[in-house]
């Protein structure tokens, strides 16, 4: 839990810096404008919004990260690298723990 409230402290504040998930993997998002909404238990990026973990990479005009439902969704212009497979789409929604991705409009 002490990596969750590292996250949390950081976004707050505002700072762009790596931080630890969960299972130890250095994290990093930055945004123009970041956002954790108390009540939702949700961090917004928005503005430029960048996200690296493990292999992936994602740019994004908005992020948003779930922490109950452990999903992650972006919207507007979305470029996303996994590995080598660029895929560019308006929208998308990963989950998780199953490992799910739906995307909307895309292009590969």
């Amino acid at each position: 839990m002490k990596s969750i409230l590292g996250l949390l402290l950081a976004l707050c504040c505002g700072v762009a810096q790596a931080v630890e998930s969960v299972e130890g993997l250095p994290v990093h998002l930055k945004a123009d404008h970041l956002r954790y909404l108390d009540f939702d238990q949700e961090v917004e990026a928005l503005g430029n919004a960048e996200f690296d973990f493990q292999d992936t990479h994602i740019e994004a005009e908005a992020l948003r990260l779930d922490l109950l439902s452990n999903t992650q969704t972006g919207r507007g212009k979305v470029h996303i690298v996994k590995g080598d497979v660029p895929i560019l789409c308006i929208s998308f929604r990963y989950e998780i723990d199953s490992e799910k991705l739906d995307i909307g409009h895309f292009s590969a």
